[in-house]
């Protein structure tokens, strides 16, 4: 039938992309499965890839869950930290409530499939769907607020920059030692130099030395792992390393060596080895 895909995907709980990409490939393949669905005679499902008011559905779900997917995505990588997190999730619910207030007022533009469906099948929006994407969205954003508490981005102030800081914003009033440190590193014309080079943990780590409380206060909030990233990176290299025909192989040696971001110094390990004498 020349389509763009040679099968259906399943939905697993073990990969929290799968719903999205389950839903995304039904879409691609719809008239296919049309089609199919017809000739095994499935009248209840064939019946559903034909009613315009299930597909609209299916098309929202196709929209909301590659927004999810974006989301975690762009959440994932080595160099994250909980100040990013916390700005993207702070913009992800903020676009819930514009979502929210355009799907009230009938525009449907920000969903692609939506309305590129919509607008092919010449088919108009129903209120009763209008106002079922409304609530979901409205439930979604509860949803992040529940289970994602709001956090003052003030005390975040001094390790994004602390020269523009402001001392009452990201040091309590109380920590004198603290912000005598803070005072101090703000006036340092090298560490303003150093600061525009390196990035935020190089900077903290360079000044720890100099200017010891503040750089350990910047320090906590960098070190925490904001997601699981490195956890599931780590266990997909084990199983690579570890295969079946090795199941008695003492991994941790050969992770450590896979996992750390330290280059190895090849030709100075070779020269620290003694060459093979001739006899």
């Amino acid at each position: 039938m020349d389509a763009a895909h040679m099968n259906l995907l399943y939905h697993t709980e073990v990969r929290w992309l799968s719903k999205g990409n389950v839903l995304k490939r039904v879409l691609d393949l719809k008239e296919e499965t049309t089609e199919f669905l017809k000739l095994q005679k499935r009248t209840h499902w064939h019946d559903l890839f034909e009613n315009h008011e299930w597909i609209t559905r299916l098309c929202y779900l196709c929209d909301i869950f590659e927004r999810l997917n974006t989301l975690n995505l762009s959440l994932q990588g080595k160099d994250s930290n909980i100040m990013d997190f916390v700005d993207k999730l702070s913009a992800f619910q903020a676009m819930l409530d514009l979502w929210r207030n355009k799907i009230n007022s009938g525009r449907i533009t920000m969903f692609s499939h939506l309305c590129s469906y919509v607008e092919d099948c010449e088919i108009s929006f129903s209120e009763a769907l209008q106002n079922d994407i409304a609530t979901h969205l409205q439930s979604l954003k509860d949803e992040f607020s529940r289970y994602f508490p709001e956090t003052t981005k003030s005390k975040f102030n001094l390790v994004r920059n602390p020269f523009l800081a402001k001392i009452d914003d990201c040091i309590p009033d109380n920590h004198d030692a603290a912000q005598e440190d803070f005072i101090k590193l703000v006036n340092d014309s090298g560490a303003q130099t150093l600061f525009s080079r390196v990035d935020l943990p190089s900077f903290w780590s360079s000044v720890l030395g100099s200017y010891p409380i503040v750089s350990q206060i910047a320090l906590k909030l960098l070190m925490p792992f904001p997601s699981t990233y490195l956890c599931e990176a780590a266990f997909s290299s084990m199983l690579v390393i570890k295969t079946k025909a090795r199941n008695r192989l003492d991994v941790e040696p050969d992770l450590r060596c896979c996992l750390a971001i330290t280059q190895p110094r090849i030709q100075k390990l070779v020269d620290e080895k003694q060459h093979q004498k001739s006899h």
